[in-house]
């Protein structure tokens, strides 16, 4: 975790590929502290030895005092991260419960996390393709019809959602067995795919037809992959 609060496990290190809670991204994290599910509390452990370190020359009630404010900071920034991926403007109490349910669907239905995203950009009412990014449909579909209904208490044009959204939920993320292949291929002396993938990386959030194949779910044998550190 750098000084400026992000975490590395998730995001350079490792993304997720079906949506797993306690998708654990280090194969020497035996009890699964650094697991997806465990990040926030993690990073507030890092804050809380870091406000240690820090003692000699800072106040360490009042790091203690800030450190208390964590958990609602961290709930509103995460709810607010979203809003914006689910293209909601507006608020509901029942919002949390929405997004719970959403998660425990992509978790059961075995639905690629980035990909599930950015096909919702897209959505307009009809569910197929959605759908077909699940293995167990009946989740996923009956938290669509919910996520229907919430979408009715919006204001925002489907166009202007639409527009929102592809701007937050990317459309190319590093993934662990594409990265790979571009190992190979360089090792063999090719370098094309690094160069393609470093080109997606700085613009992941546009359409690049000519590399739609860096983009596709990856195959079972290759889901959730554990890496060493030095990997």
């Amino acid at each position: 975790m750098s000084i400026g609060g992000f975490t590395i496990d998730y995001g350079p290190f490792a993304f997720l590929d079906d949506y797993d809670f306690d998708y654990i991204c280090n194969h020497t994290d035996h009890e699964g502290r650094y697991s997806f599910a465990n990040q926030p509390p993690v990073a507030y452990w890092n804050l809380s030895q870091l406000s240690i370190a820090l003692s000699p020359i800072v106040n360490y009630e009042k790091m203690q005092e800030a450190l208390q404010t964590f958990s609602s900071v961290f709930e509103k920034t995460y709810l607010e991260i979203m809003y914006k991926k689910l293209g909601f403007e507006q608020e509901k109490k029942s919002d949390l419960k929405l997004l719970q349910w959403m998660l425990g669907a992509l978790a059961s239905s075995e639905v690629d996390y980035t990909n599930f995203f950015r096909t919702l950009c897209h959505y307009e009412g009809n569910k197929e393709a959605l759908l077909q990014l699940a293995k167990l449909k009946t989740p996923l579909h009956e938290w669509l019809k919910a996520y229907d209904a919430r979408l009715q208490y919006e204001t925002l044009s489907s166009t202007k959602r639409k527009e929102n959204m592809l701007k937050v939920n990317p459309k190319y993320v590093l993934r662990n067995h594409v990265l790979q292949e571009a190992i190979e291929a360089s090792q063999k002396g090719s370098h094309q795919m690094v160069k393609d993938l470093l080109f997606v990386a700085l613009k992941p959030f546009e359409e690049h037809p000519e590399f739609e194949h860096l983009c596709k779910s990856a195959p079972s044998k290759f889901k959730n992959i554990k890496l060493s550190c030095s990997s």
